[in-house]
């Protein structure tokens, strides 16, 4: 067995985690990487990637949102979450960003530092929530359905038009399963230890054009190990296990009615030039900023940096460019590829490329060419026929465009502002516009950037951010814990961290400590704990280890609260 799971610990580790990880749906955006291997995911982090504007995979397609056709699936920030995001996965020091001092901070403010097109207001029925801190800070926390009494975010519903549709840990996600032998009746996956039993059964229809989401009440239980699921490669209806060890599964009840659920239509501020900002007027008076679009590369767009370093509004993209198939058999020509779980009716425009620099994210966009029935691959020897992975679909990687056909802009981080505040929003400037920054936050009292999450105490706080993390122990009953740090190609972490975030889910929602980082040890094996209570070994643990110090009082950080908007 140690054997086993020395080779293959990676990917039984990333299952268990993510199966822990949905323990409490509440503390869904507390974006802690969810395996070791999956480290770079925070770590690549941009911090001039601000997620205000992001939307659904079915939208990331780099074409123009028509959100009146249902194109544009419109914001996911869709409930009042735990935490506003590590977007910089950095160790809590801001890199390459324009300081501001505070006198240009109170120029910038009279000048409108809150564009105001794109501030989400409440209406009758749906309701805008922020996270608003003691000292006046505040972010968006997204909407609430007060009829419903859910929170909502905007989607394309299963009639085909844009809805506020129900969204955190109400809503269950269809697994790859099915309760019946003809693949019909949708099954969900639930997380044994859950805070809230779901109410809704969400599912996603590709199959469409656009691609929409559909509803069903949350049915009976599962008790059986026994289940269906398509096959990949055939997709015919085929027997499977349920690992009920691990999960609660719920058979999908009646289907939803989309009328219930709130919409409205679309409208575009045309204000900044060539990029449009997307809206949403809903029936009942409220009004949702839903992101960017670049007109004259007819995409959606958000911010990221590109290869030259430039802070950009760069398409998005849906396909990555993918090194190791190849369109030609020569082995030459890169392909670019999607999943075929976020596929939609129309071939995705765009690829990236992505690269880390000082263990920030770098981007190449590429256009895409025509969908590949066969790829190439190289051995030890040649360059071999191949077939894309039954999950995949791959394309022809076109021409790279260039950094600078994109449009420029910048984020900056003021040092300080009115003599009250204490944490001060980073901020955007585009064409003329200036955007607050969504998950930039910076604390000038301990000098470090936050985000805010519930807190030991029980308490909305605005946290530090680390690059260590607690996913190991160093006892064979898996009960001392330590930190681990890890490097990659572009974010060599020589120094030692200072502070930690830790993830208590033994309370619902998950609280997080902040602890400081204790001395370095060596450690062989290390051990981890799976969420059946076994604890095993791991031989040659890559990274470093650290032991965990004293806890940092709850309030030494900056408290908050949800609140509604008028």
């Amino acid at each position: 067995m140690t054997n086993w799971i020395e080779t293959h610990w990676s990917l039984v580790f990333t299952l268990t985690l993510v199966l822990s990880n949905n323990a409490c749906k509440a503390d869904s955006a507390a974006r802690e990487p969810a395996s070791p291997g999956d480290a770079a995911s925070a770590h690549d982090a941009d911090p001039t990637v601000d997620h205000d504007g992001a939307t659904d995979a079915q939208d990331r397609d780099g074409e123009l949102a028509d959100i009146e056709s249902g194109t544009s699936t419109g914001s996911d920030a869709s409930s009042p979450s735990t935490d506003a995001g590590d977007s910089d996965g950095s160790d809590g020091t801001q890199r390459d960003a324009e300081v501001v001092d505070a006198a240009d901070a109170a120029d910038a403010a009279d000048a409108g530092v809150y564009y105001p097109s794109a501030e989400n207001r409440s209406g009758e029925r749906l309701k805008a929530h922020f996270i608003e801190a003691s000292d006046g800070a505040r972010i968006a926390n997204g909407w609430h359905d007060s009829l419903l009494e859910t929170p909502c975010r905007f989607a394309a519903a299963s009639d085909g038009l844009v809805r506020c549709v129900p969204a955190g840990e109400k809503v269950a996600f269809a697994a790859s399963y099915f309760s019946d032998p003809d693949c019909t009746i949708p099954v969900a996956s639930v997380a044994l230890d859950a805070c809230v039993t779901p109410q809704w059964m969400q599912t996603y229809d590709t199959t469409t054009c656009p691609a929409r989401i559909s509803f069903y009440e949350i049915g009976a239980r599962i008790t059986s190990e026994a289940g269906f699921q398509r096959d990949a490669v055939t997709q015919a209806c085929v027997p499977t296990t349920f690992q009920l060890a691990g999960a609660a599964y719920y058979e999908a009840g009646a289907f939803v009615d989309p009328a219930q659920f709130a919409t409205g239509e679309a409208h575009f501020d045309a204000t900044l030039g060539r990029v449009l900002v997307r809206e949403f007027t809903t029936d009942d008076g409220a009004h949702a900023f839903l992101g960017f679009v670049d007109s004259a590369m007819n995409a959606n767009c958000s911010f990221g940096r590109t290869f030259d370093g430039v802070t950009r509004c760069l398409p998005e993209a849906r396909a990555s460019v993918e090194t190791t198939r190849f369109s030609d058999e020569a082995c030459s020509l890169w392909v670019a590829t999607e999943s075929k779980s976020t596929a939609t009716c129309t071939a995705p425009r765009f690829a990236s490329e992505r690269k880390l620099v000082d263990c920030i994210s770098h981007t190449r966009i590429y256009e895409t060419g025509s969908a590949l029935s066969s790829v190439y691959a190289q051995n030890d020897t040649s360059c071999v026929q191949s077939e894309s992975p039954p999950t995949l679909n791959d394309f022809q990687l076109g021409s790279v465009l260039e950094d600078d056909v994109f449009v420029e802009a910048s984020f900056e981080r003021p040092t300080s502002g009115p003599p009250s505040a204490r944490l001060i929003p980073g901020r955007y400037r585009l064409l003329g516009g200036v955007f607050r920054s969504n998950a930039q936050l910076f604390d000038t009292v301990r000098n470090e950037n936050c985000s805010f999450a519930i807190a030991g105490d029980g308490k909305l706080r605005c946290l530090p951010s680390s690059s260590a993390s607690e996913f190991f122990y160093r006892d064979a009953q898996c009960t001392e814990p330590v930190l681990d740090v890890r490097s990659f190609e572009g974010c060599e972490r020589t120094e030692a961290p200072t502070i930690a975030r830790v993830y208590d889910r033994t309370s619902c929602p998950t609280r997080v400590r902040v602890i400081e980082v204790g001395d370095e040890v060596e450690l062989d094996p290390v051990y981890i704990l799976f969420i059946d209570g076994r604890c095993l070994s791991m031989s040659h643990p890559s990274g470093r280890f650290f032991l965990e110090g004293d806890e940092i009082p709850p309030d030494a950080f900056m408290d908050a609260e949800d609140v509604v908007a008028p």
